[in-house]
């Protein structure tokens, strides 16, 4: 992990305070896409270098004091699923040499396709053939 500090000189509307970001940057393989269904999650999880699925990866989901409610081991093409619970605010995937945290946030909303400008197009059904 690296934290990040970046620091610029005063801006108009800032008086004479220094400007400024943080952010925490997670180096890592570790890929997830995630859904919720009504009463459970399924996680795909597969390797960011290499878009193979990562199997027997552990995922922990933890409440919002990082208390863990639930746990699941992925198998083989890289899925998992869990019980849903409200309790649930973050995930954590751990590997032997490699971890990745990621806040789903209460309802553990799926992240939408549209928000990456992803082309999807969906052909019509082609006629069928007597």
């Amino acid at each position: 992990m690296i934290f990040l500090t970046v620091e610029g000189d005063p801006i108009s509307g800032t008086g004479d305070r220094q400007v400024g970001a943080q952010a925490l940057i997670q180096l890592t393989d570790i890929g997830v896409f995630w859904t919720r269904e009504s009463d459970k999650l399924r996680f795909s999880l597969f390797s960011l270098r290499s878009g193979a699925p990562l199997g027997a990866a552990e995922l922990l989901l933890l409440n919002e004091n990082r208390v863990q409610i639930s746990r699941a081991i992925s198998d083989g093409t890289g899925s998992a699923n869990v019980a849903f619970s409200p309790e649930i605010e973050w995930l954590v995937v751990k590997r032997p040499d490699d971890a990745y945290a990621l806040q789903l946030g209460k309802e553990a909303n799926v992240l939408p396709a549209a928000g990456f400008n992803f082309q999807i197009y969906y052909p019509p059904p082609s006629p069928a053939k007597l």
